[in-house]
């Protein structure tokens, strides 16, 4: 109902941060709109004074008509003041309170008239007092409602006065007279207040809706920054991404020049150990020759010292042989080929042992299943067959046993072969690896298991010694799925 949403608009008013403006702004329409009111007043006080000077006492008449220009004087002079200097929102309150107080000196002044001697004026001046008056009050409702008190201010000194003289005459037509006026003020404060919560609703909107263009506007500059600085990062992005792909690009170049001069330097390293061997093996097969004459033709005139050197010089030729030989073999090794084949470990181990020749008291264990691995099963073999030949040459007892296991690691598989040898001192481990490392057995050339390393890293994997419980090596391998 709009009653019930009027009291609504004002409870919420009331407490809105908005308020010291809507007062300040409130304060601002009522000095604005303040010189209508005077005009009025002086124009309607001339009015009265030419229409009531020949029924009433002049002197009291004209001292009246004085008093309202004085008091509207003096409230031009409070308008003209309140132009002249800055306004700010903090001394709303106080120039609300004087110009109530030039409200209700105006007010009594034309109030003042129900004071005069009614009596002597005909019924007809009576009523044109009372609809003097009454104009006063309408205008009043709309001219002073910005602030709710303002009409009040302005109507209860203007109207009681010519109410209660009307009520004072004692008779039925002056009793309807003052019950008009009463009426005709209640309505007039009714329009006020409406006219006071539309103008406070308008200003609350307006408020409102200044915060919220600031607001956009702010979140629109806070978008618009937000989007330039995308685009910076965009560009930056983009920026960093070419420099990145000509880093790409230099890299790849530079991968493929030292890929090359690898290349170059594999195969002139394969063709030097190549050549080296055939010069270093023809020498070798004449003293290995010379040797053999001599133990043919002459072994029966030689000294047991002289047979026994002879003996040994022949086996530091062939072992000179195996070295040779092992040297040739890694450096043909290269480089694991591109193209792969999945090799069944169980059936390459089963064909290995077939065709490796182990003592006749060791035994060789193959923990099925094992995996299939992507590899070269050329590579596969050598690698088995090398860890293999090494744990059982490195054994310090006739009878021996060798396991080869296989464990899944997540994403590698563990590849182990153990043996119940001697094992490796652990401050050794880390250097069976390398080239011509035997440990404590000199008639071995100790390249095979740096074969194994060279194969195993080129395929991204690694490999280990480990001890092995009661006793022994575990050789772990880790290669990749």
């Amino acid at each position: 109902m709009p009653g019930q949403n009027e009291q609504k608009d004002k409870s919420v008013n009331s407490h809105t941060p908005y308020a010291p403006l809507i007062l300040a702004e409130q304060v601002r329409q009522l000095y604005t709109i303040a010189p209508i009111g005077f005009v009025a007043s002086l124009l309607n006080s001339l009015l009265v004074f030419f229409v009531t000077k020949s029924v009433m006492s002049y002197p009291v008449i004209a001292t009246w008509l004085a008093s309202i220009w004085i008091i509207t004087l003096l409230r031009m002079g409070l308008v003209v003041w309140f132009r002249s200097i800055p306004f700010e929102t903090e001394t709303a309150i106080l120039w609300k309170r004087r110009f109530l107080i030039s409200l209700v000196l105006t007010g009594a002044a034309w109030g003042s008239i129900g004071l005069f001697p009614l009596a002597e004026a005909s019924l007809a001046h009576q009523v044109f007092l009372a609809f003097v008056l009454g104009g006063m009050a309408a205008g009043a409702s709309s001219t002073y409602s910005m602030v709710k008190s303002g009409y009040a201010a302005y109507t209860i000194p203007a109207l009681l006065p010519l109410a209660i003289h009307f009520i004072l005459l004692n008779d039925d037509f002056h009793f309807a007279m003052a019950a008009m006026v009463f009426l005709f003020g209640g309505l007039l404060w009714r329009i006020s207040l409406h006219n006071y919560s539309v103008n406070r609703t308008s200003l609350l909107l307006r408020f409102e809706n200044q915060e919220m263009i600031h607001r956009l506007k702010a979140a629109k500059e806070h978008a618009e920054g937000l989007n330039k600085k995308l685009v910076a990062e965009i560009d930056a992005k983009l920026s960093a991404e070419a420099e990145l792909r000509q880093y790409h690009e230099h890299l790849e170049r530079i991968v493929e020049e030292r890929t090359a001069d690898l290349s170059t330097a594999n195969r002139e390293l394969e063709q030097f150990a190549y050549v080296a061997s055939h010069d270093l093996k023809a020498p070798l097969r004449a003293i290995a020759n010379l040797a053999l004459i001599i133990d043919e033709d002459a072994s029966e005139r030689l000294e047991p010292e002289n047979r026994r050197h002879l003996k040994l010089m022949r086996e530091r030729v062939r072992r000179m042989d195996d070295l040779i030989e092992g040297m040739l073999t890694y450096a043909r090794l290269g480089q694991p080929a591109a193209g792969r084949d999945s090799v069944a470990l169980d059936d390459l181990l089963n064909d290995l042992l077939a065709d490796l020749p182990l003592p006749a008291d060791f035994d060789l264990e193959l923990q099925q299943p094992l995996p299939r691995l992507n590899a070269d099963p050329l590579h596969v073999r050598q690698i088995f067959q090398n860890l293999i030949n090494n744990a059982v040459q490195h054994h310090d007892r006739p009878i021996g046993h060798v396991w080869v296991r296989a464990r899944d690691a997540g994403e590698h598989w563990h590849l182990e072969v153990v043996d119940d040898g001697p094992g490796i001192p652990e401050k050794e481990r880390q250097q069976v690896f390398r080239m011509f490392a035997t440990g404590s057995k000199e008639a071995h050339t100790g390249i095979g298991l740096a074969v194994v390393r060279k194969l195993v890293l080129g395929y991204g994997g690694q490999v280990e010694a480990l001890p092995n419980h009661p006793r022994g090596t575990v050789i772990r391998i880790t290669w990749p799925k």
